[in-house]
């Protein structure tokens, strides 16, 4: 299981224009605790997706803004 399948191919989430970087890094986060995905493996999963998303579809994601 990768999180760009369930961006692309489980949610309507990336054709509708809904996917943010903030809600991509939220995705993460609930898989990631789902699939006991280390801190390493949700920041690849985020970067994989981030990287298919431009690079196939035209979608550029700006970062996540995090506020501290």
């Amino acid at each position: 299981m990768h999180l760009w399948d369930i961006v692309l191919r489980r949610t309507s989430i990336a054709f509708t224009g809904a996917l943010t970087a903030q809600l991509l890094d939220e995705l993460a986060e609930v898989v990631g605790v789902e699939l006991a995905w280390e801190p390493e493996r949700r920041r690849a999963e985020v970067e994989a997706t981030r990287d298919l998303l431009a690079e196939r579809h035209g979608v550029a994601l700006e970062p996540a803004v995090t506020s501290r």
